[in-house]
């Protein structure tokens, strides 16, 4: 078996979860984090996506 592949994700928060949206639909999603404060710029979120390669 595959092990998970890890993605990162930073930006504003509304584009995030629009990409997150976009991958949650195309890969196999094995873990997903909250989404966590940027730590260089404040208006931005960082949300981790683990997926399973196909």
């Amino acid at each position: 078996m595959s092990t998970p592949v890890q993605i990162r994700l930073i930006g504003e928060p509304a584009d995030v979860e629009h990409v997150a949206e976009v991958l949650r639909a195309a890969l196999d999603l094995y873990a997903e984090s909250r989404p966590y404060a940027s730590r260089r710029n404040p208006s931005h979120v960082r949300l981790y996506l683990e997926v399973l390669p196909s």
